[in-house]
């Protein structure tokens, strides 16, 4: 999925990264309830040419942000995560890397 309307993060050199997949694995970095809504009107479109869905089941989340403005996604959050070799947390993650 390539949308500029994503903001993503930066890497380290500046780079913006706001997909980043792994074989069948997709992680999309998102920072508010607009880019969730990217996110969706874009799952839906591939649902549509390709039948396939995404798998509730095995879709998770790390939240960044301040915990009492964490919105409910209806996913599966999580502490951390650990995505192609980084991992991903909301403190401490540059410590754990």
């Amino acid at each position: 999925m390539s949308n500029v309307r994503l903001c993503g993060t930066r890497t380290s050199s500046g780079e913006p990264v706001a997909v980043l997949a792994y074989a069948d694995d997709i992680t999309v970095i998102i920072k508010n309830a607009k880019e969730l809504d990217i996110v969706n009107e874009n799952l839906l479109l591939y649902d549509m040419v390709s039948g396939a869905k995404l798998n509730h089941n095995k879709t998770e989340g790390v939240w960044f942000g301040k915990e009492n403005k964490q919105p409910n996604l209806n996913i599966k959050m999580k502490d951390k995560m650990r995505i192609i070799g980084i991992n991903f947390r909301n403190k401490d993650s540059y410590d754990k890397n």
